[in-house]
C-alpha cells in the first residue's frame, strides 16, 4: 500500500532524485522554496560548508573580482602548482575544472560511449549515471551491502561485464561510509586492465590522511577527484581537481572549455590551499557538529550510521516513514535530503550545520513528536 504524502508523490520523487520533474541530477533548495511555499530556516541539505570560505580565500578573491575584466589563466597554472607543492609530483599530475560534476563530464566524454560499459555503486552520487547516460554508455549497478559500498561485488561486476570505467565515491555519499587505503590498494588491485578508475574523494578533508591513497602516488588507471566545495567552503565558486599520472589527463585539455574556471574561484581555491588552519578549524567543526547532530537525531528514535563526511544519515525505519519525516521537516522549514536507492532508501541525510541550525532541526522534531 502505498503512504500518500502531503506533498504528492510526484513532487516527492522529483525532491529525492530530480527526475521525476525536469530530469536533473538534484533540485535547489531555492526551486524547493518556490514549489512548496516556505522558507527554509535551516539549510541542511546540499553538503555545503556553514562555516564558508578561509577569509584569507575571501580576501583573495574580492582582489580577483577587481580585475574580473580579465580572462583567468586557462590552464589554473598557479593552483597547480600550489597543488602540486601540496601533494607531490609535477604540475601535469593535476587538472583542474569547474568541480567534479564538470570533470566528470569530461572524464565520461573521454572514456565512455556508446556500448561501453560503466559500473557504479546503486546510489552513489548520481552526476556519474547523469554523466554516462549522456554519452550512450551501459550501466551496471551494485547494491550495498549493511549500508556500506561492496568493494567486492563492485570488482566482481566489473570483471564480468569487462567495465571500461568504474566509479567509486570514498567517502561516499550518501552512506558517510569510508574504506581505508589497504581496502582501496587490494581493490584496485582487483579490476580488470580495461577499467580505468574514477575515485571521487569530495570528502576526503574529513578523513585522516594516513587513511587515504598515498599523496603522491600515480595508480595506473585511477584518476582520483577533489573538491574545494565541501571543507574549503566554496560549492558555490565552482572547482576541483583531478589528480592522475600526466597520460590519463592530457587527453582532458582537448575537450574542457578553456575558460570554464573563473578567476575569482582559482583565486579563492589557492589561498584556501595555503590556509590549512582554517581547513583544519573547518573539519573540527565538523566533528563535533557531526556527534551533536547524530544525538539529535538518535533522541528522537533515528539510527545515524557511522559518517566520516559532513553530513549524517540516520535510518527512519522503512522507505515510508522516511518519506514522511522528510516530507514534514521541509514544511517546516528544515531542508534535508533522504536517499533514493535501497537499502538506504529508509534514511534520510542531514548536513552539519551551526549549533543554530541543529536548534530548528531539534524544534521541528519536539514539535511532531507531541
Amino acid at each position: 500500500m502505498r503512504v500518500r504524502t502531503a506533498l504528492g508523490p510526484i513532487l516527492l520523487a522529483f525532491i529525492i532524485t530530480g527526475v521525476a520533474d525536469e530530469g536533473t541530477p538534484f533540485v535547489a533548495p531555492e526551486e524547493l522554496e518556490r514549489r512548496l511555499g516556505v522558507r527554509f530556516l535551516a539549510r541542511l541539505g546540499a553538503n555545503e560548508s556553514v562555516f564558508g570560505p578561509s577569509p584569507v580565500a575571501i580576501e583573495a578573491m574580492k582582489r580577483a573580482v577587481e580585475v574580473g575584466a580579465y580572462y583567468g589563466d586557462p590552464n589554473s597554472t598557479a593552483l597547480r602548482e600550489g597543488l602540486a607543492n601540496l601533494l607531490g609530483g609535477g604540475t601535469g599530475r593535476f587538472l583542474v575544472g569547474p568541480g567534479i560534476d564538470g570533470l566528470l563530464l569530461h572524464l565520461v566524454k573521454h572514456f565512455l560511449g556508446p556500448g561501453k560499459v560503466a559500473v557504479t555503486t546503486l546510489g552513489s552520487y548520481p552526476t556519474f549515471e547523469y554523466a554516462a547516460n549522456s554519452v550512450g554508455a551501459r550501466i551496471v549497478r551494485v547494491g550495498y551491502r549493511d549500508n556500506r559500498i561492496d568493494l567486492e561485488a563492485l570488482s566482481d561486476a566489473a570483471r564480468r561485464h569487462n567495465a571500461d570505467v568504474v566509479y567509486l565515491a570514498n567517502p561516499d555519499n550518501p552512506s558517510g561510509s569510508f574504506h581505508g587505503s589497504s581496502a582501496i590498494l587490494g581493490y584496485i588491485g582487483s579490476l580488470p586492465d580495461s577499467a580505468t578508475l574514477l575515485l571521487d574523494e569530495a570528502y576526503s578533508d574529513f578523513v585522516d590522511s594516513k587513511a587515504l591513497l598515498p599523496r603522491g602516488a600515480d595508480l595506473p588507471r585511477v584518476i582520483r577527484l577533489r573538491t574545494f566545495s565541501k571543507a574549503h567552503g566554496m560549492a558555490g565558486l565552482r572547482i576541483g581537481y583531478a589528480m592522475s599520472n600526466p597520460e590519463l589527463l592530457r587527453p582532458i585539455n582537448r575537450i574542457r572549455g578553456h575558460f570554464e574556471v573563473n578567476s575569482v574561484a582559482q583565486a579563492g581555491a589557492l589561498a584556501s590551499l595555503n590556509d590549512p588552519s582554517w581547513i583544519a578549524h573547518v573539519v573540527h567543526e565538523v566533528g563535533k557538529g557531526r556527534l551533536e547532530l547524530a544525538a539529535i537525531l538518535s533522541a528522537f528514535g533515528l539510527k545515524p550510521l557511522e559518517s566520516h563526511t559532513n553530513f549524517v544519515t540516520a535510518e527512519v525505519g522503512s522507505r515510508e516513514q522516511a518519506e514522511q519525516l522528510l516530507d514534514r521537516l521541509l514544511k517546516a522549514g528544515v531542508f534535508i535530503r533522504k536517499p533514493g536507492q535501497p537499502p538506504l532508501d529508509a534514511c534520510i541525510r542531514v548536513t552539519v550545520g551551526r549549533r543554530e541550525d541543529h536548534a530548528v532541526l531539534r524544534s521541528a522534531l519536539e514539535r511532531m513528536a507531541v
